[in-house]
């Protein structure tokens, strides 16, 4: 029942859409496939989607291409997401160990642990739940600052192209209104105006 509802509500969409759409009014897409979509305006140097491409890419290259401070930048998003994955991969290992020790006890295999008075099935079990919840961490936090890495470099990248010319300029001047609903009384305000 729920398969055919939505089905019908799939239906009634695609209708609307088909007829929203003016057989006029549609252009004809560019060809250029997937890429096309990246390219930016001509004169805009860097590119901000190539240097957040860049740097998804391999973390530091997006500052690289960006030459701004790139000799600090660079190394630090380098290390910093090259850290995250050092610290799950070791945490992964000794998580592996772990389980693969509760696996072989549970089977009736000996483990190079059976010697060990204090390695109990329930020791073992909490020290395999800590890495565990450790890899877990250390994934989440590599991934937090793979994506920071890539901001960061489309963040400088429009920072870089941003106009901070000298006809920007900014007003800022008391006024007096007098009121619109046709009474007498003024009123004191602020205006703000731009160049």
């Amino acid at each position: 029942m729920k398969r055919i509802f939505s089905l019908i509500i799939m239906m009634i969409f695609c209708l609307q859409w088909a007829i929203a759409q003016d057989s006029t009014s549609v252009k004809k897409k560019e060809k250029g496939g997937f890429l096309s979509m990246f390219k930016e305006p001509a004169g805009l140097e860097p590119s901000p989607k190539k240097a957040l491409l860049l740097s998804l890419a391999f973390p530091g290259a997006g500052q690289f291409y960006n030459k701004k401070q790139w000799y600090i930048r660079a190394p630090i998003a380098a290390g910093a997401v090259g850290t995250g994955v050092y610290f799950y991969v070791t945490v992964r290992q000794d998580y592996v160990y772990y389980r693969n020790i509760l696996r072989d006890r549970a089977a009736g295999i000996p483990t190079e642990l059976d010697s060990n008075p204090n390695a109990t099935n329930a020791r073992v079990r909490e020290i395999r739940t800590a890495n565990q919840k450790l890899m877990e961490q250390a994934l989440f936090g590599t991934i937090i600052v793979y994506l920071l890495n890539g901001m960061e470099a489309f963040t400088t990248a429009h920072l870089i192209n941003f106009d901070v010319s000298e006809d920007l300029s900014f007003k800022l001047k008391p006024t007096f209104d007098e009121s619109h609903l046709g009474q007498s009384t003024m009123g004191v305000g602020l205006s703000i105006g731009f160049k």
